[in-house]
């Protein structure tokens, strides 16, 4: 995969490209400081991915964001360093992007989150996650959210979604329809009152993944 660099530090994009360059499907294309730069990076190298940072001045990485939303569709975006958890974090994947890498992210984390992202699905490190859930619980009493009653079927879906899996893989693993996975997975979030992809996914790795 084809990823650029966007971080007004260059130490920062210095170490990024440390450890982005030995893994063997990665190809660091470019790095930008700007803005300007970063979406002349987008439209002349065109990576898969674009790692970056939303502390460019902050308004400006929001404006960047949309722009490149906007501009090049096309490309997956990784947030890393800025993002807090809670409302920030929504409003980041409301924007479009496309996985986010928290402070505590260990590095191996980030060739994860490119692979996952590389399968065209979100990623949300689980430091992220796991403060969000707890953020929740302290707003809600101390008492972790009920989980609904859920089938045979529905668990094993959940139990592949935990393991990373695609809907298609997941059929395949199964021995069923896309369109099955895909109305459980729907039932699903209609139960757990979710809106969005990520919530389910981040549900699964946090509830199933070790229940597999």
């Amino acid at each position: 995969m084809r990823v650029g660099l966007i971080d007004d530090e260059r130490l920062v994009r210095a170490g990024l490209r440390c450890l982005l360059e030995p893994l063997p499907a990665v190809v660091v294309v470019g790095e930008a400081e700007t803005v300007d730069e970063a979406l002349a990076l987008a439209e002349v190298q065109a990576p898969d991915i674009l790692l970056l940072n939303t502390g460019i001045a902050a308004d400006a990485g929001v404006h960047l964001i949309e722009r490149l939303r906007c501009d090049h569709p096309g490309i997956a975006l990784l947030v890393a360093r800025g993002a807090r958890p809670g409302a920030e974090v929504r409003q980041l994947f409301e924007r479009g992007v496309a996985g986010v890498l928290g402070r505590a992210s260990a590095p191996e984390e980030l060739g994860l989150a490119l692979d996952t992202l590389a399968r065209g699905q979100l990623y949300v490190s689980p430091d992220i996650s796991g403060r969000m859930v707890s953020k929740f619980t302290r707003r809600n009493g101390g008492t972790e959210p009920r989980e609904p009653r859920f089938t045979n079927r529905q668990r094993q879906i959940l139990r592949c979604l935990g393991r990373g899996l695609t809907n298609k893989e997941i059929a395949a693993d199964l021995g069923i329809s896309v369109k099955t996975v895909e109305t459980h997975r729907a039932r699903v979030m209609r139960a757990l009152g979710f809106r969005r992809g990520h919530q389910l996914l981040q549900f699964a790795i946090r509830h199933f993944d070790a229940d597999r």
